[in-house]
């Protein structure tokens, strides 16, 4: 961004462009980094408020451009939420009942000859929610077997993205669970202790995808990253436990994910790239 002083630099020149970054105006005089450049108030037809508002909006577009693919993400993985928080209607009115309700709907039976019975708007986010968690955790899981068979590497900032959205239909799943059922019902089935291991695993995943817990972590940021399997195992299993859900996709796609992830595969892979792009002799 070229800005134009008016006035009189150190180095005697009368204009002089320069790219603002960091910038300083007092006592008559202009400080950027190393330079200054001394001006009276009356040939000055820069205003301070003026720089300001442009500095902020190239510092917004520049934030944008680095961040594109995470805001891509976070917003498609969070379309979902508008349907269901559609359920939940809130009454204020002193005659009311309860100040949150959410609405009935009519389910069909899951099996063959089952008759179709109404459930509450809670039940029904917590099948939307469990479905999403699910689909995001594969998403996540699936990102190193892609790179491994084609070579493309995801930004980390999209894998963060990616793991954050999960690790959000994953806790809503286990707010309307509560909702619908009761937080001591979490406890009653093996199934749902699973489920609820698995959002404490996503709980620390999610607190630790930062640059300042990667920095802070070093080495061992890795190792606490490699539960994201075991919560994804976790969460297979208690789709498995409590016939929620067609769950047999999801665990095909992870057994395959860590099929990939082998040694044995890794290297067939690369053997397979050396010969599709052979490296030249160097002569």
């Amino acid at each position: 961004m070229q800005i134009p002083i008016v006035g009189k630099s150190i180095d005697g020149e009368g204009k002089s462009n320069v790219e603002i970054e960091e910038f300083k105006v007092e006592d008559g005089k202009y400080n950027y980094e190393n330079s200054e450049f001394s001006f009276s108030n009356d040939k000055c037809n820069i205003k301070t408020t003026k720089i300001k508002s442009i500095f902020k909006l190239k510092t917004m577009i520049n934030w944008i451009n680095k961040n594109w693919g995470w805001i891509t993400v976070i917003v498609v993985g969070l379309l979902p939420l508008i349907g269901i928080l559609k359920m939940i209607n809130i009454d204020l009115t002193e005659t009311s009942e309860s100040w949150i309700s959410m609405d009935t709907f009519t389910m069909q039976g899951r099996r063959p000859g089952e008759l179709a019975q109404e459930v509450s708007g809670a039940h029904m986010a917590v099948k939307e929610t469990g479905e999403w968690a699910i689909r995001w955790m594969v998403a996540i899981l699936s990102l190193t077997p892609i790179a491994i068979l084609t070579g493309i590497k995801s930004r980390l900032n999209i894998r963060q993205a990616i793991g954050v959205t999960a690790f959000i239909y994953a806790f809503l799943h286990l707010i309307f669970f509560c909702i619908d059922k009761g937080l001591m019902e979490t406890f009653k089935e093996f199934g749902n202790i699973l489920g609820l291991a698995a959002t404490v695993l996503m709980l620390v995943l999610a607190i630790t995808s930062n640059k300042r817990s990667i920095k802070f972590l070093r080495k061992s940021w890795k190792r606490v990253h490699r539960f994201a399997y075991l919560a994804g195992i976790l969460a297979i299993l208690h789709m498995v436990l409590l016939e929620h859900g067609d769950w047999a996709p999801y665990a095909v796609l992870l057994i395959i994910g860590f099929l990939v992830r082998t040694t044995a595969i890794k290297s067939i892979v690369k053997k397979l790239r050396i010969r599709r792009n052979p490296v030249p002799a160097i002569s």
